[in-house]
């Protein structure tokens, strides 16, 4: 049978026409009104959507044909700021998985990605990596807080920014601080020996071909590195005449002397810093 208002081939036994909403009468003609062939049409009753679903959801009527549920936008998963580079082959050696959130939630670190929150980031595709790991202590008349504050953050070559956070926040010593801070080292750690490597490596493959790199301020090559510092007319200069060492010193880098006295140390806002004891030892010890 057909609908007496918009022609489409409707069900005998539905009320009303699923395209239109036209009420059904109980008799209708067999044959369409128009002397051409309807297609035939598949339909199907409509279901309600959860939750989050209900911003691309649209009803039309009481049934809708199946052919049109398959061309209205579909429940999509969160857009992933992804490296560029997400298509190319993933490694599957597991340097290391460390929590960042109470719930269990972790970061798999792998020999050339990382992987948490959803996201893929290969390591050929960061442009910065800073980390930082901050614990404040406040007094408020008779109340003693404290918080954490820390973060793994990479900034990919397209400009996307993302970040591993970690947050704690104690009174009188009962909350999450210590938590927080706990979760942080082993995360710091993996970061290092995963991430800071292989941007090492590429960085290292650029200054043995010639090229001037800029870390953290330092520009490296193969003669040495030199840091232009604010407000003081005298650089740092390193080079293997007076390099010493280039160790991690709590969350920051220290370069130091053949004397081991401190020639340049790094805050907790320089990018890049972690690649330092990687390039530094090697352009300077071999």
């Amino acid at each position: 049978m057909f609908c007496s208002k918009c022609e489409i081939q409707i069900f005998e036994d539905v009320k009303f026409c699923g395209k239109c909403g036209n009420k059904i009468a109980q008799v209708q003609n067999s044959q369409p009104p128009t002397p051409f062939q309807q297609p035939q049409a598949t339909y199907a009753p409509a279901t309600m959507p959860d939750e989050s679903q209900q911003d691309i959801w649209q009803p039309q009527a009481i049934y809708t044909p199946v052919a049109i549920i398959n061309e209205q936008p579909q429940k999509q998963e969160a857009i992933r700021p992804v490296s560029p580079l997400q298509n190319k082959p993933l490694g599957n050696d597991l340097i290391a998985e460390a929590q960042y959130k109470g719930n269990g939630e972790s970061a798999k670190f792998y020999s050339d990605h990382v992987e948490f929150a959803g996201n893929i980031i290969h390591y050929s595709d960061i442009e910065e990596l800073d980390t930082k790991g901050v614990t404040s202590r406040t007094t408020f008349a008779i109340i003693f807080q404290s918080d954490f504050s820390g973060h793994i953050g990479f900034v990919l070559k397209n400009g996307q920014k993302l970040k591993i956070p970690l947050r704690g926040f104690s009174i009188y010593g009962i909350g999450t601080t210590r938590s927080a801070k706990k979760r942080f080292s082993p995360l710091f750690t993996a970061a290092y020996n995963s991430v800071a490597k292989a941007m090492a490596v590429e960085a290292l493959a650029r200054i043995k071909k010639g090229e001037t790199v800029s870390i953290t301020g330092m520009d490296i090559n193969c003669e040495g590195a030199i840091y232009k510092r604010l407000f003081k007319k005298e650089p740092i200069y390193i080079s293997k005449q007076n390099f010493g060492a280039c160790v991690l010193d709590g969350y920051y880098v220290r370069v130091l002397d053949k004397n081991g006295k401190k020639l340049f140390m790094t805050s907790d806002d320089f990018a890049n810093a972690l690649l330092l004891p990687y390039v530094m030892t090697t352009l300077f010890t071999s």
